[in-house]
């Protein structure tokens, strides 16, 4: 009989690790609301957003943000994961019929209706088997609340009502807000911010914000106006956009082609570091120890 040779110990087979994907920020988005005024003086919002949404491993941009009508007499701008905001948009209206929220209630009772309602869905997503019930989901409530123009944000930490002209939400919010911050500063009276520059405002920090890959280059531009029962929308059209990316071709940010140089001082490596302020005056700077009448900073 043939003895059987012991095998030989098989070669380790290697670990075939899963595709990795390219992931994406949850709450991909950009969505803008800001107070504004016609030229007779009636109050304004306007609503500015792209059309980007998506998840983990894909996006597409065919979504509008604007979902109207929300609760009687608002609309919802929103940013985050879809199917969590499509979730808490539908949680908001059954409870509103529950618990009979009216167009003509208080902002605190608007409030605890925002509140209440995000707590609530945050205890489905635990029972669902969410970690802490944890959400991206960012919403803007904008309306007219007996007759008073209203931004309201909403995500899973706080629901805090607009004070200054305007309010952003998604990724793109940071930029956003800085190149309003700058626009809005520059109106003498911010809260009575001309419809047509408020439009461009939005428009602009829209773009601006494009430097984002999570915003995308599409473009929705809204106006909401009061009506008797809630409110009436008009949306920007094609010659209306393209008249405003005219207008930030020629009032955007400028490429800097001056070809001129500064004035370098002779000697610069003993020149003494001193700060200048912007706000103060460069003629009341004292002049350098080492060269009395001279500087060597430019």
């Amino acid at each position: 009989m043939t003895a059987l040779c012991p095998s030989r110990p098989s070669r380790r087979q290697p670990v075939i690790l899963p595709l990795k994907h390219r992931r994406y920020p949850s709450a991909m988005t950009l969505c803008i609301a800001a107070h504004t005024n016609t030229d007779l003086g009636l109050p304004r919002i306007v609503l500015c957003s792209d059309y980007l949404v998506g998840d983990d491993f894909s996006v597409h941009e065919n979504t509008p943000k604007v979902h109207l009508p929300f609760l009687p007499g608002l609309c919802v701008m929103f940013a985050g994961r879809l199917e969590d905001v499509q979730d808490l948009i539908r949680l908001y209206k059954i409870r509103s019929m529950r618990t009979g929220y009216a167009i003509n209630d208080t902002y605190e009772k608007l409030k605890e209706e925002l509140w209440c309602g995000m707590q609530e869905f945050r205890e489905w997503l635990a029972r669902c088997g969410r970690k802490k019930g944890q959400t991206d989901a960012q919403l803007l409530v904008c309306g007219f609340l007996q007759g008073m123009p209203l931004i309201v944000s909403v995500d899973q930490s706080q629901v805090s009502r607009c004070e200054r002209e305007f309010s952003a939400i998604g990724t793109g919010a940071y930029a956003a807000e800085i190149m309003l911050r700058i626009r809005f500063r520059s109106v003498e009276s911010t809260w009575e911010t001309r419809l047509r520059q408020a439009l461009y405002f939005v428009y602009e920090a829209k773009r601006i914000s494009e430097m984002s890959p999570s915003v995308g280059p599409m473009t929705s531009l809204i106006v909401l106006e009061p009506t008797n029962g809630g409110l009436r929308s008009y949306h920007a059209g094609f010659e209306t956009l393209m008249f405003f990316h005219n207008q930030f071709d020629r009032f955007g940010p400028q490429p800097y082609s001056d070809g001129t140089t500064p004035p370098w001082p002779s000697v610069f490596p003993e020149a003494p570091q001193r700060l200048l302020s912007t706000k103060d005056d460069p003629s009341h700077q004292p002049p350098s120890p080492e060269s009395p009448g001279e500087t060597g900073e430019f």
